[in-house]
C-alpha cells in the first residue's frame, strides 16, 4: 500500500467522523429488538424439547414478557425523535457525503472500503427517507 493511499484513507476516515459529529446516534427500531426474551419460548417454537417446556411453562410466565415488549416499544418511540439541523450544518453534511461518494470511485480499494463504511455510518444516523436519497445516488 502506498503512502498516498494511507493519506487518502485518513482523509475519508476524518470526513466520515466529522459527518457523524453533526448527527446524533439514533436507535433504529427495525434493527434491534429490545426487551427480555425467553429461551423456553424460543425452544418451544422451534420444536426442540417442546413437551418438556410445555409441561413446565405456564400462561402466567408469558404475561410479564409481553409487558416488557410493550415498555420497550414505548422507549423506542421516545428515543426516535428527529433533530433539526441548521442550514450551515446541512451544507457541510452534504459536502461530506459528496466527498464520500466521490471517494467510492478511487483506485485504491482501501479508500473505497473506508468511504463505504463512512456512508453506512452516516446513513444509520439519518431518517429512512434521507438515507434512501443517499443510497440512490
Amino acid at each position: 500500500m502506498k503512502k498516498s493511499s494511507h493519506i487518502k484513507k485518513g482523509k475519508v476516515n476524518l470526513a466520515q467522523r466529522i459527518g457523524c459529529i453533526f448527527l446524533k446516534p439514533k436507535i433504529a427500531s427495525w434493527r434491534y429488538q429490545r426487551g427480555h426474551r425467553s429461551l423456553a419460548q424460543n425452544l418451544a417454537s422451534s420444536g426442540v424439547a417442546a413437551q418438556i417446556i410445555s409441561n413446565t411453562m405456564t400462561t402466567n410466565a408469558a404475561k410479564p414478557d409481553q409487558e416488557m415488549r410493550e415498555e420497550s416499544k414505548e422507549e423506542e418511540e421516545d428515543v426516535g425523535g428527529e433533530e433539526e439541523l441548521d442550514d450551515d450544518q446541512i451544507e457541510k453534511l452534504e459536502f461530506i457525503i459528496q466527498f464520500l461518494l466521490d471517494s467510492l470511485k478511487d483506485d485504491d480499494s482501501i479508500v473505497r472500503w473506508t468511504a463505504a463504511k463512512g456512508i453506512g455510518r452516516i446513513t444509520m444516523r439519518l431518517s429512512a427517507d434521507f438515507a434512501d436519497q443517499i443510497v440512490g445516488q
